[in-house]
Parts: structure tokens; C-alpha cells; sequence
């Protein structure tokens, strides 16, 4: 229900569409509502069709609520996974282009790695950051020197990952070398 209706979390590019799909079902079991209740009445008198129109105008205002109210929610949890506030749901009301940058930023778009200001990763299971999850590697009882050469390795930075994974400069396409 989370996924549907709250606004706190993440929710990854698969769940976006998910929620954004699920608004067809919706939208096929209301025009449903709205046209039987006007086949009824057109087979009744005048003052049942009153009565069919007023509600037949509640139900659509009730569906309608109900795909944007779904809508804005797993938006702004996709752009909390991108990093952002979930107030970029508004560039949605900017012409021509608020609707095609939505699409792109949530629908398209890999949100940010690790945990950020809105939690941990969709799919993460709870762990929020290195540190956790050194101190869960750390605990198992393994010798003692390989858990902490792990345990070094998850808490390196990127910038220290990055260095370790640069391979060695090749000689290719270097003159008088030897």
C-alpha cells in the first residue's frame, strides 16, 4: 500500500512503472461505473436519470483523485531515489516539456547509489551504509585476518576503490620506448 499511496521512501525505475500501470485497471473499472448506471437510466424516468448523472459525477471525481493522488506518490518516491526533493513532481505543470522530463527523470533514469537523505536503495534491505555492513561481515566467525581485509575493502571510499581497480599503463602506441 506504501507503494501506492504513501510518500515517504524510494521506489526504483520497475515500481514506477508498476504504480504508473496500475492507474489502466483503475481507469477501465470506472468507465464501467460510468456507463452502466447510464444504460439503467435510460431504461427509468427523468428523475432517475438526475440521480444517475450526480453520481456518476461523484465516482469520476473519486477515480480521478485516486490515479493522481497515485501518481504523485510514486513520483516523488522516484525522485527521492534519484536524489532530489519530491517537489520536481510540480515540473510536470511547466509546458511542453514538465510532462517529457518527468517521463525521462523516473521512468528512465537510474536513481542515485547507496543510501541519500531519503534513505537506503530500493532492494537494499535496511543496510544503510559501508560502516553497517562491516560490522555485519566483522561479526561472522571467520579468521580473523580475512574478515578484516574485507572489512577494509567494503569501507574503502570510491575514490580508494577506484584507484585499486586502474590498470597498469600500457606501452601501446608509445615511439622510442624500449
Amino acid at each position: 500500500m506504501n507503494l501506492l499511496f504513501g510518500f515517504s521512501g524510494r521506489i526504483g525505475r520497475l515500481h514506477w512503472w508498476l504504480a504508473q500501470l496500475v492507474v489502466i485497471p483503475v481507469i477501465i473499472l470506472a468507465s464501467l461505473g460510468v456507463i452502466a448506471p447510464f444504460a439503467h437510466a435510460a431504461m427509468s424516468d427523468d428523475s432517475a436519470i438526475d440521480n444517475t448523472r450526480l453520481s456518476v459525477i461523484l465516482v469520476v471525481v473519486a477515480v480521478v483523485v485516486l490515479i493522481v493522488w497515485i501518481n504523485i506518490a510514486s513520483t516523488v518516491k522516484r525522485f527521492h531515489d534519484r536524489g532530489k526533493s519530491g517537489y520536481w513532481f510540480l515540473i510536470v505543470f511547466v509546458p511542453y516539456i514538465g510532462a517529457i522530463w518527468q517521463l525521462v527523470e523516473c521512468g528512465f533514469l537510474a536513481g542515485s547509489p547507496g543510501s541519500n537523505s531519503y534513505g537506503s536503495p530500493p532492494g537494499s534491505g535496511g543496510s544503510s551504509s559501508y560502516g553497517d555492513l562491516a560490522e555485519e561481515i566483522a561479526g561472522y566467525s571467520e579468521p580473523q585476518q580475512r574478515s578484516t581485509s574485507v572489512a577494509k575493502a567494503v569501507m574503502a571510499t570510491p575514490r580508494q576503490t577506484a584507484q585499486l581497480r586502474q590498470p597498469s599503463p600500457s606501452r601501446f602506441g608509445r615511439r622510442g620506448v624500449s
